[in-house]
């Protein structure tokens, strides 16, 4: 399940429902410090700094580790070395007549064994339903990386987008090119 707006709609629910609390997006942390009893955030892009009793630390474990290196050596040793794999996510639109039959299911996953470069596809419109206009497009979720290939991850986007087709058309027999990629 998802919301017809997508996530953006669990971000302004929450910002909404937040009263005394100030919320910023579309900046980054660059530092933290202690002082006094309160918190200095500095912000990243000349944003300036907060300072307040409590901050919530909500990033990826290697962001946390460095933003708490100074606070808390000890939580950052143990941030540090929580394992850690790179994906990517591909997302393509193709017209539904361009597929060799129509999904009539939500996606698989693809067992290591099979050695395909690809972990998993969603076809989101199918699970999504109103992510499309009408019937006449599907839209598909390919994932790379992750525990086995990681190195996709870091791939170009436009190799990546070769790769998935060349794995699509492998698996499903799509030879159509998409008519949006991201």
């Amino acid at each position: 399940m998802s919301f017809d707006g997508g996530m953006i709609e669990l971000v302004d629910a929450l910002r909404s429902g937040i009263a005394d609390v100030e919320v910023r997006t579309g900046t980054s942390a660059k530092a933290i410090s202690r002082s006094a009893g309160r918190y200095r955030v500095e912000l990243g892009g000349g944003s300036g700094t907060i300072c307040d009793a409590a901050v919530v630390v909500a990033t990826a474990e290697w962001e946390a580790a460095g933003l708490v290196r100074h606070l808390a050596p000890g939580i950052c040793a143990q941030l540090s070395r929580i394992p850690q794999a790179s994906s990517a996510t591909i997302n393509l639109a193709y017209r539904m007549s361009d597929l060799p039959s129509r999904p009539d299911s939500f996606g698989f996953m693809i067992p290591a064994t099979e050695h395909r470069r690809i972990n998993a596809l969603t076809f989101t419109s199918v699970k999504w339903p109103g992510r499309v206009p009408g019937n006449d497009f599907v839209s598909m979720r390919t994932f790379v990386g992750g525990g086995r290939n990681q190195e996709f991850a870091l791939w170009e986007d436009q190799d990546l987008v070769r790769m998935v087709r060349e794995e699509l058309e492998a698996i499903l027999g799509i030879t159509a090119a998409p008519v949006l990629t991201r």
